[in-house]
């Protein structure tokens, strides 16, 4: 693995795990109906009080991965299985990167895009066929990049030179060159990174293509990190970054599956706010009007839960009942045919 898959898991483990505070987390499957209902209603609504929640020392951590199948390969490679498709397989990895770029920000940045990156199209047929052109696109990105990196190290060098040097108009007339030299290789990798982006939109799903999804961002730094998203999904940072969610997800028998402080919850299923707000983390100052009115939630939801549990159970007696009832019926009417033959 290499240095920025090193870097990526690293990143990624110490947002999984914090060190202080309540650890809320969201095992799901991208294109999951129940996941995706999930986060555009419960984990919005979290995003919508980031501040509250990072003051109270919630962290919030999804891991898209959910029901998938894990198998490694004679070649030391993993191959995945998912529940819906290929399609899923790729979008579960392109959130996982995403969620490994994105570890500094704020719920209220990656919780949107990854609504978006739920809800969009991919033909996994079309990105296949797409993936040598897309691939040579990043390389040719890459190296427009290590470019700019160079001229700004070069930039950085006469400036200083000029600082603690000659200060006459030949070395000012040297910062300035390398410093416009930067500028220049940073717009031609920026330019060069938008494009491959944008032929990876192409490729895989147009307009609706999860490339197209914004990041609340600086526009340059949210065009990068979208390119830096594409070349992890298409590298092996991002298969290790897959596997790495696999190693997270806890056993569980359906998604969108909840944990708060590792331990599952039925409510934060349901209600991911009466989850964190009967938490720990309910009795801080800073939620006290993200709590307002979810006292005692917790005992109501598993009422409800009980109750449906129980009109489910009675339900499914109704249908035994009736099926036996039925099978009886057969059996009678199979018994005059009988009696009339004989």
């Amino acid at each position: 693995m290499g240095r920025l898959g090193a870097k990526l898991v690293l990143g990624l483990l110490s947002a999984l795990h914090p060190a202080f505070g309540v650890d809320i987390g969201i095992y799901y499957e991208s294109r999951c109906p129940a996941s995706q209902l999930f986060i555009t209603e419960q984990l919005q609504d979290a995003a919508q009080h980031a501040k509250e929640l990072q003051l109270a020392k919630v962290a919030i951590h999804p891991v898209p991965y959910g029901n998938t199948k894990e198998r490694l390969t004679e070649t030391g490679h993993y191959q995945y299985e998912c529940q819906h498709g290929p399609e899923e397989c790729y979008l579960n990895r392109v959130e996982a990167c995403g969620l490994a770029l994105m570890k500094e920000a704020e719920i209220d940045v990656w919780a949107p895009w990854l609504d978006c990156v739920n809800k969009s199209q991919l033909d996994a047929a079309s990105l296949i066929k797409a993936e040598a052109h897309i691939t040579k696109a990043i390389a040719a990105s890459q190296l427009a990049i290590a470019e700019a990196r160079r001229a700004l190290a070069a930039a950085k060098a006469a400036a200083e030179a000029e600082r603690h040097g000659d200060v006459g108009p030949a070395a000012r007339e040297a910062a300035a060159a390398a410093m416009a030299a930067a500028k220049a290789a940073n717009d031609a990798a920026v330019s060069s990174a938008e494009v491959t982006a944008a032929a990876a939109a192409a490729a895989t799903g147009g307009r609706n293509s999860w490339v197209m999804c914004k990041v609340d961002l600086p526009s340059t730094r949210a065009n990068m990190l979208i390119f830096e998203i594409l070349v992890c999904s298409l590298s092996p940072a991002g298969e290790r970054l897959q596997h790495l969610m696999a190693e997270q997800t806890p056993e569980h028998d359906r998604v969108p599956w909840i944990t708060v402080d590792r331990q599952h919850s039925a409510v934060g299923e349901k209600d991911l706010r009466c989850a964190i707000c009967t938490s720990s983390a309910g009795k801080e100052e800073s939620l006290k009007a993200y709590c307002a009115g979810k006292e005692g939630c917790d005992k109501q939801r598993k009422q409800q839960s009980q109750q449906q549990q129980h009109v489910q159970g009675q339900q499914k007696a109704e249908e035994v009942q009736q099926r036996g009832a039925g099978s009886l019926v057969v059996t009678d009417m199979y018994r005059i045919f009988a009696q009339d033959e004989v």
